[in-house]
């Protein structure tokens, strides 16, 4: 009994490290495999990778690791038997099956009850919490899954949100305050059971007023309307774990589709393709079968044929991944797999990359920052485009294969000097901005600069990427953080920040251009000295005044890290709002890629956000915030390059734009945006009544410079570098339609 008790006090939620491993590399041949085979040949690959992936090893593949924990116990000894079957309990809560591990608990906590030992009454006190944990998850799923609504795990719950089975949050409660009983200050549980109680709807007045919290942060009222989810209406609501997201136009109609990935590498990519008239049709090529997983997506044109390609991240989180995958697109919505046609077939764990033309040649080129738990593991690498049939990974003479646990990568002509630099994120450690350092004759080096210009914090960081937050012509920098010291603590640590007691978790941070080369921490001064434990990430106008604004979503693992995504607004350039709550985005189920366009050409840019977490039974459906603006006209730029790369990756755009006589400059930039999530290529900007679009600048990664005069409103421009015919094209509004509020059904 003394081994089950030292078992149950030192077991957490997370049951398994998240550098565990348990993957058995498959060896490449070396040989190259033909265009035609190379999809099967991944298929193959993967399949084989998942099948020899040891659930004793990997802390995701739950139902397996309760099969076998259990298995293991049956040929044990008693104290052994008792510890294993707590494993096995928390498997069977990881992988979904609660009213399974209900049972297992509860078992053991009478087991533990009949031996008459004073020490055990910590040990009950642990599966109590466990069983906490496991009823607050019936309840969120035979409510926000079984019974889901638009408005589900959205807080403050609406009428419509609160919980119609009640079982799950009324025992989370009995168990919550049978574990704050013994520990009145755990903010953890403080935090889950004021949640569990506002699903009942008995939320404020029905908490202990020892344990009675804030649930939403401070908000200066009336910046911006609220935004409905809309995912179901459109059929797009994917219902699986944490993935990736890029939304563009894959099949040249000027309609915007979305690509959408799942972690698991049971899941397949999935590509809806907007149809024009508020439908989206699922359309997985039989050529894309079997490419599954993917815990990132971003998009690219590798090969400079005018169609967007796909690129696929794997690996993450785990010490050794299965290879990514570059999907090149066919123009029919199909999609091939050229992974190892083009010699990209290395296989490192990584969720970041970002495209860019980093030697100016017109074709672009791949830089993917992978996850070293220890020096030289698996170093970072890039790859030289030649000429769009394959690559070459230069990485280690460039100076650019740091040695790192990278989880996020961004590029910008951040200096103006004309070549495009790297910024990297970090997990534990300092940041990383590689200066490109090419030379006229087109020698190619990096720099590291992120210590010298003091951007290299926050030093647990994840998400980041380039932006013009104060839209002065010179990208700025934003990286948010993932606290793993505070790893199972997010709840408390959120807890504490919105009711004003002291945290310890480090803010993101947000680092202006100085326009010499350097830049200033700026954020304190732009709202940014507040916790937000960041997986996915984006930036977008929400509120049509072409200032990007920031959507930060959550995502640990650990189930009592329920805590809400966060939206906020820029205000005049010079600091940043929230507007979650208000704004309806304030989702608490795990968060991850997050991706800003105006999906139904109103001229509004609504945001998509994939959500699931990491285990096989955190599963949820993801979102489509309907942006409700009115906005009165737009205009918008799709830019081709021709000694630049194809998708003007890295060209620098200025709207002019008139008013009552004033004349207002709105700058942007093309670029893979954030590094967990894509936004589309095509640039869209808002107008006001009256307001009149004068002109484009254009400054082409070539160095051409060229200036578009005879805009038109309410049109699509697609403009070719060094080619005086701008395409104009009108493309349909189509109005989301309502579903009628209730409960909506789901069977996935």
């Amino acid at each position: 009994m003394k081994q089950l008790l030292c078992t149950v006090m030192c077991l957490s939620i997370m049951a398994a490290c998240i550098n565990e491993s348990g993957q058995t590399p498959i060896a490449d041949t070396g040989k190259v495999i033909a265009p035609d085979e190379g999809t099967k040949h991944m298929a193959t690959r993967l399949a084989t990778f998942y099948e020899n992936l040891s659930p004793l090893a990997s802390p995701y593949k739950n139902a397996e690791r309760a099969h076998a924990f259990k298995s293991q116990a049956a040929q044990a000894n008693p104290n052994q038997r008792a510890s294993l079957e707590m494993r096995a309990a928390m498997e069977e809560l990881l992988a979904g099956n609660t009213q399974k591990a209900i049972q297992e608990f509860e078992t053991l906590k009478n087991m533990i009850a009949q031996v008459n030992n004073p020490a055990n009454a910590a040990g009950i006190r642990m599966i109590n919490e466990f069983l906490a944990v496991c009823y607050l998850r019936l309840g969120e799923q035979t409510n926000c899954q079984d019974n889901h609504s638009p408005t589900s795990c959205i807080i403050p719950l609406s009428d419509e949100a609160m919980h119609i089975q009640k079982e799950g949050s009324m025992k989370a409660i009995e168990m919550i305050l049978e574990v704050l009983n013994s520990n009145p200050q755990d903010e953890n549980f403080i935090y889950i059971l004021n949640l569990a109680y506002m699903t009942l709807g008995q939320y404020p007045d029905g908490v202990p007023p020892p344990y009675l919290r804030k649930m939403t942060g401070k908000e200066s009222p009336n910046l911006i309307p609220f935004f409905k989810n809309k995912a179901a209406e459109l059929g797009i609501d994917d219902y699986r774990l944490s993935g990736g997201v890029v939304i563009d136009d894959f099949n040249n109609d000027h309609l915007l589709d979305i690509a959408i990935s799942s972690w698991s590498l049971l899941h397949p990519i999935k590509i809806y393709y907007n149809r024009g008239n508020g439908e989206f049709e699922e359309n997985n090529a039989e050529l894309l079968q079997g490419i599954t997983g993917g815990l990132n997506l971003i998009h690219t044109d590798y090969n400079n044929d005018g169609f967007l390609d796909l690129y696929v991240l794997r690996g993450g989180w785990l010490k050794q991944g299965p290879p990514n995958s570059l999907l090149r697109n066919n123009g029919d919505e199909s999609f091939t797999d050229v992974t190892y046609e083009t010699g990209l077939s290395a296989a490192h764990p990584t969720q970041t990359a970002v495209w860019a033309d980093f030697n100016n040649d017109g074709f672009l080129d791949l830089y993917i920052a992978n996850e070293s738990s220890t020096a030289g593991a698996h170093p970072n690498e890039l790859y030289i485009n030649q000429d769009g049939k394959a690559f070459i990974n230069n990485a280690q003479e460039l100076g650019a294969a740091q040695m790192l646990y990278c989880k996020g990568t961004a590029t910008s002509d951040y200096d103006h000097d004309g070549d495009m630099d790297i910024y990297i994120s970090v997990l534990k450690g300092p940041n990383y901005l590689l200066q490109n350092q090419l030379t006229e004759t087109g020698e190619l080096k990096f720099v590291n600069k992120a210590n010298e210009l003091g951007v290299n914090e926050p030093m647990e960081s994840f998400p980041c990427w380039f932006f013009d937050a104060n839209n002065d012509g010179w990208d700025d920098i934003f990286v948010s953080g993932y606290s793993t010291s505070n790893y199972n603590q997010y709840a408390s640590e959120w807890t504490k920040a919105i009711n004003g007691k002291a945290f310890s978790t480090s803010p993101p941070k947000i680092y202006i251009n100085n326009q010499k080369g350097g830049f200033i921490d700026k954020s304190v001064s732009y709202g940014f000295n507040t916790p937000c434990f960041t997986m996915g990430a984006n930036f977008g106008d929400i509120n049509a005044d072409n200032l990007p604004d920031i959507y930060l979503a959550t995502g640990e693992p650990d189930y009592k890290a329920v805590i809400p995504n966060r939206m906020f607004l820029n205000i005049e350039g010079s600091k940043y709002t929230e507007v979650t709550t208000q704004g309806g985005f304030g989702h608490i189920q795990k968060g991850h890629a997050v991706s800003f366009a105006d999906i139904d050409n109103d001229g509004d840019e609504d945001v998509y956000c994939v959500l699931g977490g990491a285990y096989e039974g955190d599963v949820f459906f993801n979102a489509l915030f309907e942006n409700p603006h009115k906005v009165s006209a737009w205009v918008k730029f799709k830019l081709q390059g021709t000694a630049s790369n194809k998708a003007a990756l890295g060209t620098r755009i200025i709207l002019k734009t008139q008013l009552k006589g004033i004349i207002t400059q709105y700058h942007s930039s093309i670029s893979n945006s954030s590094s967990f999530g894509e936004n589309p290529f095509v640039k869209n900007f808002s107008l006001q009544e009256n307001e009149k679009p004068l002109s484009l600048d254009i400054v082409w990664p070539s160095g051409h410079r060229e200036q578009i005069l005879g805009l038109k409103r309410n049109t699509l421009h697609i403009i070719t570098e060094k080619n005086d015919n701008v395409a104009l094209i009108e493309i349909p509004t189509y109005k989301i339609p309502e579903i009628p509020a209730g409960h909506q059904h789901h069977h996935h």
